[in-house]
């Protein structure tokens, strides 16, 4: 199996350690009856070497996976929160729309109070009028004047009042754009929460991985077991 020069370093460091431990304990005598008994002890050691080898390969792939979804989960959550500020951006310019739209809805019910004073004006001059019955033919001329004048009042004032319930429309409108962003912006919280989640869960599994790999190496003499360097 190939190996970097950091895997090797930290292979013969770990062999090093090993070989200092082993001075430190106390001799033991081993009696070895026959060169059979060496071979097999030898072959044993082989195979669980071996083992280990395939243990720490199995480690490293789920240690490069884990990390890989690290990056993934990184990624997703920049997107989700670049989405969260266009909401954020679309609902605010929803609130000036709606504060645009109470300041022309205000404004066409100052004009509709003017209309309805000025027809009050006028109920008032036509009987005023018909009080004057020496200028009747004045009074009626005044009075189609007047006729005339209401005439254009009304129509303004349907029109007013058409605009107003277009200013309405528009302004449920826009109070239904506004539910529907706080609803889509709670739903993305939502999403970033739970992917915080994954991350964080993510990160213990890939420190988990790291204290399993390095209580094997403690465990044999011999055999790194170290997580690849960087990303």
């Amino acid at each position: 199996m190939d190996k970097t020069k950091g895997e090797q370093s930290n292979e013969l460091t770990l062999r090093q350690m090993a070989e200092a431990i082993l001075k430190k304990r106390p001799s033991e005598s081993v009696l070895i009856r026959s060169e059979a008994d060496i071979l097999r002890m030898f072959n044993e050691l082989k195979v669980h070497q071996i083992e280990l080898e395939m243990v720490k390969d199995e480690l490293l792939v789920q240690y490069r996976e884990q990390e890989k979804r690290a990056v993934e989960l990184i990624l997703s959550e920049k997107k989700h929160q670049f989405q969260i500020d266009e909401k954020a951006k679309r609902a605010a310019e929803l609130i000036v729309a709606n504060k645009e739209l109470l300041f022309l809805n205000d404004e066409k019910a100052k004009r509709a109070e003017e209309l309805v004073l000025a027809n009050v004006e006028l109920l008032f001059q036509n009987d005023e009028k018909a009080k004057q019955a020496i200028e009747l033919i004045l009074a009626n001329k005044k009075l189609l004047q007047l006729n005339e004048e209401k005439a254009r009042l009304a129509i303004e004032l349907v029109i007013a009042n058409k605009e107003l319930a277009f200013q309405s429309d528009e302004k449920t409108k826009r109070a239904d754009e506004l539910n529907l962003a706080n609803i889509e912006l709670r739903f993305q919280n939502q999403e970033k929460e739970k992917r915080a989640e994954e991350l964080m869960d993510a990160n213990k599994l890939i420190a988990f991985q790291r204290d399993r790999m390095d209580e094997i190496s403690s465990l044999v003499p011999g055999v790194a077991l170290n997580p690849p360097n960087g990303g």
